[in-house]
């Protein structure tokens, strides 16, 4: 079984989690089955994994994330080898399917989309 580490920010957003929640249990129950959601803090080892990776927030939030070491790119979504970023929580859901495809495949997520109505 996959194991989904989802990152959670001080001041995160219940709309942002509860997509990956969704998705991730939707995959659970009618997908391949091969995936389980953990949730942490954003901590000092963690920063460091961001160092010289491409990334996107909330524009109020681009320095600090650069702090880290990110080269800021105005997307919406922006996947760098195994991190993804997003500028907000309109892109929750798109994000949890992306995420959905790299630790399944394209057919189970493109499965998950229609089952949830997307």
């Amino acid at each position: 079984m996959k194991k989904v580490l989802l990152l959670l920010a001080n001041g995160f957003e219940i709309l942002e989690a509860s997509a990956f929640i969704d998705v991730m249990g939707w995959n659970l129950k009618e997908g391949d089955q091969s995936t389980a959601l953990h949730t942490c803090a954003l901590n000092k080892e963690i920063k460091s994994a961001f160092q010289h990776k491409n990334g996107t927030t909330y524009s109020s939030y681009q320095n600090e994330l650069e702090s880290y070491g990110v080269n800021i790119l105005d997307q919406p979504i922006v996947v760098d080898q195994h991190i993804i970023t997003s500028c907000g929580p309109s892109t929750a859901t798109e994000v949890a399917f992306v995420l959905l495809e790299k630790v399944t495949d394209q057919e189970n997520t493109k499965k998950i989309r229609g089952l949830m109505g997307f």
